[in-house]
């Protein structure tokens, strides 16, 4: 079982939606490729993938 996702459900061509199509924490929009593909958790929060590395990395280097 993964802890996340990737999503593809986020409809990108809708102008209201394009809030929801950003990332919380980087406020950058996802795309379908590259760092900020959306990943999305089984509580329904998406981050974008460099957000997440990022925070795995330092959690990781945390617990050393």
């Amino acid at each position: 079982f993964s802890l996340f996702t990737n999503c593809f459900s986020c409809a990108f061509e809708l102008d209201e939606m394009e809030v929801l199509c950003e990332c919380p924490v980087c406020l950058e929009e996802f795309s379908l490729e590259g760092a900020k593909v959306p990943l999305i958790f089984p509580c329904g929060h998406s981050f974008c993938s460099s957000c997440v590395e990022s925070l795995a990395t330092d959690l990781k280097g945390s617990l050393h």
